[in-house]
């Protein structure tokens, strides 16, 4: 009987466990359970988009799935002025990191997946640096182009 007791409890230990952590979450609330268990400030994260106010926003990091991709933002927090963050995307392993730059006085960043293949960003990845492109399955590349936002 005691056995059985222990067991009970143990099973009841782990559902609670999995309730509080977010294993029950539904994919759109804001934070899915991909993301469950990070530390965010401000970044709201669902199936489909990540958003921040880059006031408020200062670390923190999420992704969004695409068909045979992903996106993924990771907040470096503040700098003289600016948001810093680096925006990732990756499609079947080959991907591009971007360090990017927005001004605190922007309302919000949001990157938004339109399709299995596209994603919408609401920042200019041209005023961005990339810092990293390569090849999951083959190894990094760092980038001889070096470009830095013009304001």
């Amino acid at each position: 009987m005691k056995s059985n007791r222990t067991v009970l409890g143990a099973f009841v230990l782990v559902v609670a466990t999995m309730v509080v952590s977010g294993c029950n979450r539904h994919p759109d609330d804001p934070v899915s359970a991909r993301n469950a268990g990070r530390v965010n400030s401000g970044l709201e994260v669902t199936a489909k988009r990540i958003r921040f106010a880059p006031r408020t926003a200062t670390q923190g990091q999420g992704t969004i799935y695409i068909g045979l991709g992903s996106a993924s933002i990771h907040l470096r927090g503040h700098e003289d002025g600016y948001c810093v963050f680096d925006y990732t995307f990756e499609i079947e392993g080959g991907y591009t990191t971007y360090r990017c730059r927005v001004p605190l006085s922007e309302p919000f960043v949001a990157i938004e997946a339109l399709n299995n293949e596209e994603v919408s960003t609401s920042f200019d990845l041209t005023r961005c640096e990339i810092i990293k492109r390569g090849n999951v399955h083959e190894g990094t590349k760092r980038s001889s182009r070096r470009s830095k936002p013009s304001g």
